[in-house]
């Protein structure tokens, strides 16, 4: 029988970036064996006129996103994604800092940004989240259920889930 080790991307610092951060295109995990993405640090952008995105979950599965320190911060760009998922299941992201700042950060700026909804298949615990330019929920994060948070701050706010149900408070 083979044995097969835990793929890891850690411990990295990847700076001076162009559009993409970290592009994670089709590498699934498994259930017993799930990918880390863990103790990077993203931050750097150059000056471009797309999206920068930190982190691209495209159609992967079963990875664990941990301990991350994610910031967007271009001195010009129509619009910002901290974390970026266009499909992907069974995520596990925890203890990241998501934030997207900078002279130019738009209203189209979200700190998370997910283009499906993650039903059940995602767990999102202790993130911080942060846009300097709305504290309203629906600009920093996109596509995003209740029931995946635990407990997530907000640039400013926390929220905390209770018996379902989501609240938040100003800290």
């Amino acid at each position: 029988s083979s044995t097969q080790s835990r793929t890891t991307i850690t411990n990295n610092i990847i700076k001076n970036i162009g559009i993409y951060g970290a592009y994670m295109l089709q590498c699934d995990g498994a259930s017993t064996n799930r990918l880390l993405f863990a103790n990077n640090v993203i931050s750097g952008f150059r000056v471009y006129t797309s999206t920068h995105y930190g982190i691209y979950n495209n159609g992967c599965d079963y990875v664990d996103y941990f301990h991350n320190t994610v910031e967007v911060n271009p001195s010009s760009s129509p619009a910002c994604r901290a974390f970026y998922r266009s499909s992907g299941n069974y995520l596990d992201i925890r203890n990241n800092i998501f934030s997207v700042s900078g002279s130019i950060v738009s209203t189209a700026s979200y700190a998370y940004y997910s283009t499906t909804s993650p039903g059940a298949l995602i767990t999102l615990d202790n993130n911080n989240y942060y846009n300097p330019r709305s504290k309203k929920v629906d600009n920093l994060i996109k596509n995003l259920e209740k029931r995946n948070f635990k407990k997530s701050t907000l640039g400013g706010c926390i929220f905390i889930v209770k018996k379902g149900n989501l609240c938040l408070k100003d800290e």
